[in-house]
């Protein structure tokens, strides 16, 4: 892919440092070896013990500062040692990671007085605690016993926030919860009542922090409010006192829903009577059919004549039963936005891919760049500096070292690191960084990459989205293995970046010897993986060879995508403009992961594959876990929240990742009866976005996405390639369907607001032979209400 030569070490230093070299080369050489006489070394104490000698605060607020940890370190005879690693650590986020006190420095070396000093601040999570104070060598740390105590009052909930009571004398019961801005619960908060109506009804507060108080209805009427304060703070309780209507009184006409969804756009639905002595439970879908989704439709529904789960939902009891124990190998990623273990940066990514963007107005001269390189004797874009070989095609050997740009800017400032080549293959040209750090990745490990990349991950994304650019005219693709990729995590992140494209190096340095183009580009075909760190060399993250080794593959085939993706739309598409928008762009990248993990587990997609499909052997569960798991927590996250989040968003978070990759495998699945041949449809649009989706699908992309949000509803049997309901419940030991529903209170105005694309849920129930109203207070046009039975 590129031109490659030898650089000679010395000829790298500068004149003066090639001097001072040679000088010292000139001092070591031949003569007479002199010995100088040397004075016994005294013999290092011993650490024996580590002392306290400023004890922190040992009780606070949360998030407060709790002053100096100061410890010493000393000899059995209580002599002060010098030069001794101390750790300071919470004993509890020894344990369970997470949430504890934060220490300034963790560790340090004691000076010469055997002092080692650290600045704690508490942790956000409300608890007792030992701060320990390790120092290496001895046995036993020192500790202090803290008390971390809630904040300030953030937050009251009430539970239920309403409720009906039939009739004088009947009853309910309710909860408070007081938080502080960390969501710790705070025990001791002091409540004040205040009702709307004292004739109308009583209330009873709770008598101690997790028990009921009680609401009574004293006369028939309503509604009225139950008010509760604490710390500044307010939440409500609505409750009304009536009868129930048994129907809409001609209000609306009135629908019937079977078992079918029944779609509508009226604001005011009239549902008619269940058949059956029982009443029915209904899922209702709030649809946003606007095409930005980037930004929410606000409206409100109110149901009248409704209440919750008139009916027990049966929809788990009818799937059938299967083993809530896992396979001893069958270590599931965990889906709790709070553990400790990394998540993709995406902001990262957002980035670069909007900086790619901005590039596209330099599509045009690119493209005559490599006309020019095409018709001349050159054969390939290639600018008058980063000179790396004499041959237009030349491919390098093994172990030659080649300068190149890792910078993550866009055409102005390089950062130029030298690599040296591990592996050659038939495809992947595997280059590392020769200021990697150590212990990481062996040349063994880069051939079986380079092997990997040859016979795996280059036909399958090449036969799924079709062949890349090939510019420099070596047939190859470089992979780029540089601790660069890893500086751009921060120190004591929960995020990291796996590897990255960047389009910056498909663009020409120069059109011409006059036409500067894109002076920092390395002018080929390749991408940048992060690299192993086990000792935390970088920024102090830690990433152990296997770990990494674990997500190679994956990551090869999400950045190839994108590589394929661009070179198409600048070289071969040229119709096109821009590159393709971030949403569709990563969502095609995580489904080129599910196409490896197909591939190397033998399963094909519209199986509707279960957890006993990846729980059952060893080859199945390994490249699920490493190829396609993420997927499924990027979707739980979306499933969790989805009116704020859209399959369509702009705004590329991991909840839009799992929304796309999930909507991109069930529209392919439910337009096409096999993914042969149409997924490079996407790389070969010359539109973006929502044109790209209706030129690859062949049809309405709203419409395949209002049909993806319904079948969200129905996860155990809607989607043809996965049962989503029963692998999150059996795999990852989840105790329902993760989708997130509002439940409808009769009487009670519920806020709706919902990204374009996208939709918003919501559960309720009618009793037998009543109808229920549903009133919603805005009639925009993109809104549509789908109505079905809650019993999938």
């Amino acid at each position: 892919m590129h031109r490659f030569s030898l650089c000679s070490p010395l000829g790298r230093l500068s004149r003066a440092a090639q001097v001072l070299l040679l000088a010292t080369w000139a001092c070591g050489g031949s003569g007479e070896s002199k010995t100088t006489p040397t004075t016994p070394t005294p013999p290092t104490p011993k650490a024996a013990r580590v002392v306290i000698v400023t004890s922190p605060a040992t009780t606070g607020e949360v998030k407060s500062a709790a002053g100096d940890f100061v410890v010493r370190v000393e000899d059995a005879a209580g002599k002060p040692v010098s030069g001794v690693r101390v750790d300071f650590r919470s004993q509890v986020d020894t344990l369970l990671g997470g949430s504890g006190p934060s220490f300034a420095p963790t560790d340090t070396v004691t000076d010469a007085s055997g002092i080692a000093r650290t600045t704690v601040t508490f942790g956000f999570a409300a608890r007792a605690d030992r701060l320990l104070a390790s120092a290496t060598g001895v046995g036993e740390p020192a500790f202090v016993d803290i008390v971390v105590r809630p904040g300030p009052v953030f937050s009251v909930s009430i539970t239920p926030g309403s409720m009906r009571l039939q009739a004088v004398g009947d009853s309910a019961t309710f909860t408070v919860l007081v938080r502080d801005g960390y969501l710790n619960v705070i025990t001791n908060a002091v409540l004040d009542f205040q009702l709307s109506d004292s004739t109308l009804l009583s209330v009873t507060p709770p008598p101690a922090f997790g028990a009921n108080g009680v609401v009574r209805a004293l006369k028939v009427g309503g509604p009225g409010t139950v008010g509760i304060r604490a710390g500044g703070q307010s939440a409500s309780l609505g409750v009304t006192i009536r009868p129930l209507q048994t129907n809409c009184g001609g209000v609306a006409p009135t629908v019937t829903v079977g078992l079918a969804p029944v779609t509508v756009t009226d604001s005011v639905i009239c549902i008619a009577p269940a058949p059956n002595s029982f009443g029915v439970n209904y899922a209702l879908m709030v649809f946003n059919a606007s095409p930005d989704g980037t930004t929410s439709v606000q409206t409100s529904v109110t149901g009248t004549n409704v209440a919750l789960d008139r009916v027990a939902r049966n929809r788990i009891a009818t799937e059938p039963s299967l083993a809530r124990t896992r396979p001893s190998f069958a270590r599931v990623p965990t889906l709790d936005r709070r553990s400790s273990g990394r998540k993709l940066d995406v902001r990262f990514h957002d980035r670069l891919l909007t900086r790619s963007r901005a590039l596209s107005r330099l599509f045009a001269p690119a493209r005559t760049a490599r006309s020019i390189a095409r018709a001349g004797s050159v054969g390939r874009i290639r600018g008058p500096s980063y000179t790396l070989g004499s041959s237009a095609t030349s491919v390098p050997a093994v172990d030659s070292l080649i300068a190149l740009n890792v910078d993550t800017s866009a055409c102005a400032i390089p950062d130029v690191r030298t690599f040296r080549v591990e592996a050659v293959g038939t495809k992947a040209i595997i280059l590392a960084d020769t200021t990697n750090p150590a212990n990481g990745f062996t040349r063994a490990d880069y051939q079986r990459f380079a092997a990997r990349f040859d016979t795996l991950v280059y036909p399958i994304d090449v036969g799924n989205f079709d062949a890349p650019s090939d510019i420099d005219n070596n047939g190859h693709v470089a992979i780029l293995f540089t601790r660069a990729v890893n500086e751009l995590t921060p120190p004591n992140s929960d995020t990291f970046v796996g590897g990255f494209f960047y389009a910056r190096d498909l663009f020409p340095r120069t059109q011409s010897p006059t036409f500067p183009v894109c002076a920092t580009s390395n002018e080929g075909e390749m991408f940048y993986m992060m690299v192993p760190d086990p000792t935390g060399v970088v920024n102090g993250n830690q990433f152990r060879p296997g770990y990494i080794d674990t997500l190679t593959t994956s990551i090869l085939a999400h950045e190839f995508q994108h590589l394929i993706n661009a070179g198409r739309r600048m070289y071969v598409n040229t119709a096109a403009t821009d590159f393709e928008e971030t949403w569709l762009n990563e969502g095609l990248s995580h489904e080129a992961e599910e196409l490896l993990f197909f591939r190397e587990s033998g399963y094909s997609p519209r199986s509707h594959l279960t957890s006993a499909s990846i729980l059952d052997s060893w080859a199945h569960f390994a490249p699920w876990v490493s190829d396609d798991a993420s997927n499924f927590v990027n979707f739980y996250y979306f499933l969790s929240d989805p009116a704020n989040h859209s399959p369509i968003d702009a705004n590329d978070a991991l909840e839009t990742r799992g929304a796309t990759w999930a909507f991109l495998r069930y529209a392919m699945d439910v337009s096409f009866a096999s993914d042969a041949g149409n997924w490079q449809r996407f790389t070969n649009s010359t539109t973006t976005g929502l044109g790209t989706l209706s030129f690859a699908f062949q049809r309405d992309p709203m419409a395949l996405l209002k049909d993806f949000a319904v079948t969200n509803i129905r996860g155990w049997g809607g989607h043809p390639s996965w049962n989503f309901g029963e692998v999150y419940i059996n795999a990852f030991v989840l105790n329902d369907y993760p989708l997130t529903f509002t439940p409808l209170q009769d009487g009670t105005a519920v806020p709706v607001s919902v990204r374009g694309g996208s939709a918003a849920y919501y559960r309720f129930g009618v009793g037998p032979d009543a109808q229920g109203l549903l009133r919603f207070s805005s009639s925009d046009p993109n809104l549509k209400y789908v109505l079905m039975p809650w019993w999938f």
